[in-house]
Parts: C-alpha cells; sequence; structure tokens
C-alpha cells in the first residue's frame, strides 16, 4: 500500500489520487469518494496528455515535468511519479504553501517511482484500488 499521510496532513491539501497513464485509478486519498477519484483520474489523463502534447510542440527537451491549475479557490497539481503513473492533488487556497504540496510530491516520486509504475495496457484488467493515505479500498 502507497502511504502519502505525509502529503495529505498538510492543512490545504484536500485530497490525492494516483493516476494510471490511461486515466484508471491506481489508489485515492482516504477522504475521498471512489466516483469522484475515478472522474478526476480520467481528467488528469487527458491534461497530461495535452500538457505532453505541447512540451513536445515546443521543443521541450525534458518534457513534462508538472502541471499546475489555478482555480477560484484551489489548485490542481500534475506529476508524473513513474512510468504511465501520476499524481494528482487538489488544494484550497487556504494556508496553502505550494512548495511543499510539490515539493512533498517530489519525495513521494522518489521513494515510490519504480513501485507505481505500471505497463502500458493491452486490455482492460480488473483490480483493487486502495487508498493512499492509509486507508483500504475494496
Amino acid at each position: 500500500m502507497l502511504d502519502a499521510s505525509d502529503l495529505t496532513k498538510l492543512t490545504a491539501v484536500q485530497y490525492a489520487v494516483l493516476v494510471t497513464a490511461d486515466g484508471l485509478v491506481h489508489s485515492w486519498s482516504q477522504d475521498l469518494e471512489r466516483e469522484k477519484a475515478e472522474r478526476i483520474a480520467a481528467a488528469v489523463s487527458g491534461l497530461h496528455s495535452l500538457g505532453s502534447g505541447m512540451a513536445r510542440e515546443i521543443g521541450s527537451k525534458s518534457g513534462l515535468r508538472q502541471i499546475a491549475i489555478e482555480f477560484s479557490d484551489g489548485f490542481l497539481f500534475i506529476r508524473e511519479v513513474a512510468n504511465n503513473a501520476y499524481l494528482a492533488v487538489v488544494t484550497t487556497l487556504d494556508d496553502l504553501d505550494a512548495e511543499a504540496v510539490t515539493t512533498r510530491m517530489h519525495g513521494l516520486s522518489a521513494r515510490m517511482g519504480s513501485h507505481l509504475a505500471s505497463a502500458a495496457r493491452n486490455g482492460i484488467e480488473g483490480g483493487t484500488a486502495k487508498a493512499i493515505d492509509g486507508g483500504s479500498r475494496t
């Protein structure tokens, strides 16, 4: 089980979702409903694909590292944490320390990268998703 409690303990962090490149939920924070995690996962996959395409279009040598989208009351941060795996974190603006959020996302990526990597899918396979902050899902 993935433990992202150091990230979800930050005051401004509402929830986090670990997503596969094809838009499936790998795991999510305990306070988030599965259906919402699934909608976020699909959107994150699409946003990352668009961002990667733009990085190639403008000639980025290192590719896409992170996406940050600001809403009227918070942010969505997306970071590739392993091959075909992305971490999405939704925050409020209240007590937001964006540097702390992104630093912890990067740290989680460094610690868990090889564990989180998923092979590209040829077909859809079922599975059990897991909470990323210490809870469990069935």
